[in-house]
């Protein structure tokens, strides 16, 4: 039956996500596992796409679960060059690996962000107390 075919079809959860709070002014963004050049464009499609997302919140940008990164500088510059937040946008973005590091670094260079208020940390609960208080 039709329970057998939906077993066999492939089903690809993408290993990022968000969450807007409009309460508090910030997206909570995250991605974890091994993370793509697709995944991360789809990712702020779909945020875009979100009747809720306003480009003047702030964003914690949760990168510490990424294990294993398959995303390409075109990728990064293409990301950098069409974000939706304005380069002075509120961003913390918290990462655990120094590729990761070296990834949202060259992100913030291509994209001009104002280094005052695009901060990278080694720490989530850091970021986040960081963010809170811009």
């Amino acid at each position: 039956g039709s329970g057998a075919r939906r077993h066999r079809e492939r089903c690809y959860v993408m290993p990022a996500d968000y969450r807007i709070d409009s309460t508090e002014g910030v997206i909570y963004s995250r991605a974890w596992g091994t993370v793509t050049d697709r995944d991360l464009i789809d990712n702020r499609d779909g945020m875009l796409r979100d009747g809720s997302f306003d480009r003047n919140h702030r964003q914690l940008y949760d990168l510490t679960g990424v294990i294993n990164v398959e995303v390409t500088a075109a990728a990064v510059r293409t990301l950098a060059q069409s974000s939706p937040f304005p380069p002075d946008a509120v961003r913390a973005i918290a990462v655990s690996s120094d590729v990761v590091f070296g990834m949202v670094r060259m992100y913030a260079i291509l994209g001009d962000r104002d280094e005052a208020r695009f901060r990278i940390f080694r720490d989530r609960d850091e970021a986040l107390a960081w963010l809170l208080d811009q």
